[in-house]
């Protein structure tokens, strides 16, 4: 309490007026920075580790208040997700189960976030979150990644036709098919070898 009127005293933060995002707990105050260079400088100075840490923490605490404000949640639940695998650099992680694990957490995040911004007509939120989600997979897409890489692609073209961007939104549905395509092509060789193997067996049975 001493160090939070301190910084009241200083002019570093005011109690939060935004009702809507107040998610302290009852009978408690919401503070925000006075200005956003201030949040920023102060972000910046907290140890890339610990400020992964607490994204996480955060993000597995804001379900909780799904039922106060389910659509800000949806949207905070990814941007702190998302930060969380970023600042960890889990893209690198030699853990592959847990990087995929966690990946699909950020990715499940991202797409609702999007849904939900679309569906409150926020299209260049949606375009965001699906372009993070998207930027997760890399240029390489793995085969069993398709379908939902796919999805994204859609989603964002969508989004994107929306917008009133027509090129975009042809290029995400183009991307989207040569993803599908790539992916049918790599899995169809290996289906006719296998066949061809069975039939082999059978003659030789």
């Amino acid at each position: 309490a001493e160090a939070l009127r301190s910084l009241t005293e200083k002019d570093l933060i005011h109690p939060s007026e935004r009702a809507a995002i107040n998610f302290a707990p009852s009978g408690e105050t919401a503070y925000t920075f006075n200005h956003g260079l201030i949040r920023e400088v102060v972000y910046s100075a907290i140890p890339r580790t610990r400020r992964a840490h607490e994204h996480l923490r955060i993000a597995e605490w804001l379900p909780s208040l799904s039922r106060e404000a389910p659509g800000q949640v949806v949207e905070l639940l990814a941007q702190h997700y998302y930060r969380y695998y970023t600042l960890a650099n889990l893209s690198r992680s030699r853990n592959q189960e847990r990087r995929r694990q966690v990946r699909a957490q950020v990715v499940a995040a991202l797409q609702q976030a999007g849904e939900a911004s679309v569906a409150r007509h926020a299209l260049a939120k949606a375009d965001s979150y699906y372009t993070d989600a998207l930027e997760l997979f890399g240029e390489e897409v793995d085969p069993s990644d398709a379908p939902l890489v796919v999805a994204l692609l859609s989603a964002r073209g969508a989004a994107r036709w929306l917008a009133l961007r027509a090129d975009d939104a042809w290029n995400d549905y183009r991307d989207a098919l040569r993803v599908w395509s790539a992916t049918s092509a790599a899995i169809a060789p290996s289906g006719a070898v296998t066949a061809g193997a069975s039939s082999e067996a059978r003659g030789v049975a």
